[in-house]
């Protein structure tokens, strides 16, 4: 029976060391300034059309049935805009290397779309976004919620 406990206090010591190195590295890392070459923040620059979010009740299609929502990210106002398959919308915009903030104060037309299911779904998950990556060939970008890929674009 000791063996075991010594074994499990053995894998709960590595998971927390490496737990603890990842948050060290990541800590390391300069912050990008919205103006900056280095990448991955210059190949967000742009506008970006969704064809994934997290949760979605239905059909992509059919919670998007007048076009897929809309992202464009101006780095040197760092500042984003777009459309969420029904309203406009633009906000101010953090980014901190890989990381990524929308200003929940964000500034919406009020157009009334016969489901607001789609506008919902697209706010809500922007909302709570933190980090984002971009493919090697620049075209997918992934806007994260933890571990987890919450919604996917592709540049257009």
């Amino acid at each position: 029976m000791r063996p075991i406990y010594v074994f499990l206090t053995y894998l709960l010591i590595t998971a927390t060391a490496c737990n603890n190195e990842k948050k060290e590295k990541s800590m390391d890392k300069e912050p990008i300034s919205a103006t900056s070459n280095s990448s991955p923040s210059k190949e967000l620059e742009g506008t970006w059309e969704a064809n994934y979010i997290m949760g979605a009740p239905k059909d992509f299609s059919e919670i998007y049935p007048h076009g897929a929502p809309k992202i464009t990210f101006n780095l040197e106002k760092s500042t984003t805009s777009g459309n969420t398959g029904c309203n406009n919308f633009s906000a101010p915009l953090t980014i901190n290397g890989n990381s990524i903030h929308f200003n929940e104060a964000m500034a919406l037309t009020r157009k009334m779309c016969p489901d607001m299911t789609g506008e919902t779904l697209f706010l809500d998950t922007l909302k709570k976004v933190s980090t984002f990556s971009i493919s090697e060939q620049g075209q997918t970008l992934n806007l994260i919620i933890g571990d987890i890929g919450a919604m996917r674009f592709h540049k257009k």
